[in-house]
């Protein structure tokens, strides 16, 4: 009501302008000048070949990526899921919501998992579930095809969505704990 469509995808654009900015302006080198790296081509190229190279880095960053691909897909296509494939355009706005509800209960359930067992534990445990439930959606959806139920698709779905945002900066962080410098 306040403004055209185009303002929603702008927003961002112009908050992220304004954060650098702000950053930019107020935030200062941490570290000592003596620890700094230069800034130029071959202490680039040196950097990138050690953070390529390190196995650890490498594995969990692909491993985000390819829970990531399938957040955005999902994310993208979920109102032409609920509105052609199952035919409820109607409840769209309730199954996105109690997907990102879902997601906010596994972003704190998430936090209890890791200060009890571990992050790389948590990790694993949380992609081999991601793993389990994915194959368990390819079989219902190819034994079943159009006439799996809408709630048993996105309860599954909800609960993968749920599983990323656990997995995501956990993942995240342990790609990069062995690059502290």
């Amino acid at each position: 009501t306040v403004a055209s469509w185009q303002v929603v995808f702008a927003t961002p654009a112009l908050f992220a302008v304004v954060v650098f900015i702000w950053s930019f302006l107020r935030l200062r080198e941490s570290l000592v000048p003596e620890r700094r790296l230069a800034l130029d081509v071959p202490t680039i190229v040196r950097s990138a070949r050690q953070v390529l190279g390190n196995r650890t880095f490498v594995i969990y960053t692909v491993v985000t990526t390819l829970i990531f691909s399938a957040f955005i897909s999902y994310v993208g296509s979920s109102e032409r899921i609920v509105s052609e494939i199952f035919g409820r355009p109607d409840l769209f706005v309730l199954i996105f919501s109690a997907t990102g509800v879902t997601m906010a209960l596994f972003t704190f359930m998430n936090a209890k998992l890791i200060r009890r067992i571990g992050a790389k534990r948590a990790v694993r445990g949380l992609l081999f579930i991601y793993l389990a439930m994915t194959t368990l959606l390819l079989i219902l959806t190819l034994v079943f095809g159009a006439q799996l139920s809408i709630f048993v698709f996105f309860v599954i779905v909800a609960l993968l969505q749920g599983l990323y945002i656990a997995i995501e900066p956990s993942s995240g962080a342990l790609a990069l704990e062995p690059l502290g410098e």
